[in-house]
């Protein structure tokens, strides 16, 4: 079973994957895995922020290598894999138009068939795949950010470029389709509710799985109210 935390920036994927990590593996006594996102690890992420039409394409594609060796070095069957952000997200990131508008049409067009070989080789190993969207205010994704300090990430100049990652994670139907598409539970979490009731809510949703296949529930007030 692979379980994705999505969403924007500032969201809080990182610790919800944390404590359902924690949850399943000491409580639930699951083997468990939790693949963490790889933003630190990435060299080029800090020159990309400072200049997107330079750096966008190397950064992509050591994204895409990042995520790649993650999954491969968790590929047992017998674990749950829990992502802090995915080959899905991916997808997202490389569709927001100051992304595209960075690169050439060559580097875009290599990026997206690297981007869907490698979701290609991730499909075939038939586990099922839950994933959860967290959704949040905007201000309140921005707020978590400069809370957090990465000082890459705290250039005003870039408040127009969360606000475009945000509209494409909750306002873009292809996004939307293809979230839907590539997983098999597709669900949309509240993230403003406190941090033990969101936990509760996925854990729910895990449990009564196999009650809810191939079925899409979205909390559909919660998405008005914050894609408006």
């Amino acid at each position: 079973m692979d379980i994705i935390i999505s969403g924007t920036v500032g969201v809080g994927k990182s610790t919800i994957s944390e404590m359902l990590y924690l949850k399943l593996k000491n409580e639930y006594k699951l083997k468990t895995n939790l693949i963490k996102e790889i933003t630190e690890e990435n060299p080029y992420i800090d020159y990309y922020y400072q200049n997107k039409e330079e750096w966008s394409f190397l950064t992509q594609i050591d994204f895409l290598r990042l995520r790649f060796k993650g999954v491969f070095l968790n590929k047992d069957n017998d674990f749950i894999n829990i992502y802090d952000r995915h080959f899905l997200d991916d997808y997202v990131f490389s569709s927001l138009y100051l992304v595209k508008e960075s690169m050439s049409t060559l580097n875009f067009n290599i990026y997206k068939e690297l981007n869907q070989q490698f979701l290609e080789k991730i499909n075939y190993q038939k586990k099922k795949i839950y994933l959860f969207l967290l959704i949040s205010d905007f201000q309140i994704t921005l707020d978590r950010i400069k809370k957090r300090g990465r000082k890459a990430e705290l250039d005003s100049k870039l408040n127009l470029y969360w606000k475009e990652l945000y509209q494409k994670y909750y306002s873009d139907s292809k996004i939307r389709e293809y979230f839907k598409k590539n997983s098999d539970y597709f669900y949309l979490i509240d993230a403003d509710q406190s941090k033990e009731k969101i936990l509760n809510d996925i854990l729910q949703i895990i449990e009564k799985g196999n009650i809810y296949e191939n079925s899409y529930q979205w909390n559909n007030r919660s998405w008005e109210k914050h894609s408006s």
